[in-house]
């Protein structure tokens, strides 16, 4: 009966007790390989992802509702759609993703939307760079 184990991500093979003995301890002292990063190269459009959401199509869609809700603005409710969240909270960990992003093409989310505290929770609304921004995220999603 073969005795099949893994070992430091590497599937083993042993035929009896003792070599599967042998083996851990001589696999075991070797050092652990070392994962390398994927880099993207210079100059290359690269996408973020994360578990299925796309940062890029949903920052359009978060920002267009912001836009669109006017001098009113829109409750976290009616943004959680468009950013894939199940939660309330989750749209704010969403939100960081979309500031990055802003960030990245040169904008500070600060001056794109505001979402202050009121009694009903938070509001958000469009600030002066909106559409400016609105129209950089549609490029950079080629939409």
């Amino acid at each position: 009966m073969a005795l099949k184990f893994i070992v430091h991500g590497i599937e083993v093979t042993a035929t009896n007790a003792a070599e599967a003995a042998a083996l851990i301890r001589e696999l075991g002292n070797a050092p652990t390989p070392q994962r390398t990063a994927i880099r993207a190269a210079p100059g290359t459009h690269v996408m973020l992802r994360t578990k299925g959401f796309n940062v890029n199509y949903a920052a359009v869609d978060f920002l267009s509702l912001i836009r669109n809700a006017g001098d009113s603005g829109i409750a976290v409710s009616g943004l959680m759609p468009a950013v894939q969240a199940r939660r309330p909270k989750g749209v704010g960990a969403r939100a960081g993703m979309i500031n990055k992003l802003l960030v990245e093409l040169g904008f500070d989310p600060s001056q794109v939307y505001e979402n202050p505290r009121t009694p009903e929770g938070r509001l958000w609304k469009a600030g002066p760079k909106m559409d400016a921004a609105l129209e950089a995220v549609k490029r950079k999603a080629n939409v």
